[in-house]
């Protein structure tokens, strides 16, 4: 009893920590809303990053333009 106990609250944590953040067509409307939506994941996820780090996009590959 005591194995399907643990094994039943696992699955009900693994279920809780597997949803997401749940958004709108409103939330992508504008970049102020976008803003907020990534305030809110963040927070969910515990990522922090100060302003500059997101708009430069820290782990995101360099794109460079041939000329």
């Amino acid at each position: 009893m005591a194995k399907f106990t643990a094994v039943a609250v696992a699955l009900v944590l693994l279920a809780l920590a597997a949803t997401g953040v749940e958004f709108s067509k409103e939330d992508l409307e504008s970049e102020d809303s976008m803003w907020k939506l990534y305030e809110v994941w963040g927070a969910r996820y515990k990522v922090a990053r100060d302003p500059v780090e997101k708009l430069q996009g820290e782990g995101t590959p360099s794109v460079r333009l041939s000329s």
